[in-house]
């Protein structure tokens, strides 16, 4: 079994570096799960930069499910054209109808009825439940895997997201306070710190307990990690 990395304030320093850091997109300025569910759709396999144009177009000319739902298919075609993969749309004609004839039109909370829709991952569900309705359900990408097992010190293979040993050491370093935020800013750590290539150590708040900013391969830039936590602690 892994060792959990010993450090009271883990996610505080996650959090508090996030929230200078962090990247700003629209989907994330909203708990509305309509919202949240469309934007999970336009990212996957997508960089979200180039979603977010496509997004706030889609959401001003469909702002709600109803909306949606009396859509012409050729319009919404068009509207996501940019992003390609036409199984968007095919995916979103069958699960708008599903929620809106099964459900009410309400966007369901539970991870059972999520799954339950055309096209909806566990990854997706557990998005809407944890962006739109703050539940600790065990999120992971590519971001968080790499992080996760950099932080563990354990190789990341393409089954790791999929892995309950993964989603085993997620738990034990989830801030439950705000799961929200928290998968967030592990997001965010891993696209713009702890990258698949030339990650920034140095500028890491995890730095000091992960083992691979400890580790010989980066001991090179292990000075400049020992600095940067010496400043940070006299700040």
């Amino acid at each position: 079994m892994e060792k959990v990395p010993k450090h009271p304030s883990f996610g505080d320093q996650l959090l508090k570096w996030w929230r200078v850091h962090g990247r700003r997109f629209p989907w994330r300025e909203t708990r509305d799960p309509y919202k949240i569910l469309i934007s999970e759709v336009l990212l996957h396999r997508t960089r979200a930069e180039q979603v977010a144009p496509v997004y706030l177009k889609f959401i001003e000319k469909y702002p709600d499910l109803n909306h949606l739902y009396v859509a012409s298919g050729d319009d919404v075609k068009r509207l996501l054209r940019t992003l390609g993969l036409d199984w968007r749309v095919r995916l979103l004609n069958k699960m708008v109808p599903e929620i809106v004839e099964r459900y009410g039109g309400k966007i369901p909370s539970s991870d059972s009825e999520l799954e339950t829709l055309p096209g909806v991952s566990r990854y997706i569900s557990s998005a809407v439940r944890s962006f739109a309705f703050d539940q600790p359900d065990v999120l992971l990408d590519t971001n968080i895997v790499r992080v996760i097992g950099r932080l563990f010190g354990i190789p990341v293979i393409d089954g790791s997201r999929r892995s309950k040993r993964f989603a085993d050491l997620y738990r034990k370093i989830v801030d439950r306070r705000s799961t929200r935020e928290f998968n967030y800013a592990l997001i965010d750590l891993g696209a713009l710190v702890c990258r698949p290539k030339h990650p920034k150590c140095g500028q890491c708040p995890a730095a000091k307990i992960c083992q691979y900013a400890t580790s010989e391969e980066v001991q090179p830039n292990a000075s400049v990690i020992r600095s940067n936590l010496h400043q940070r602690h006299h700040a």
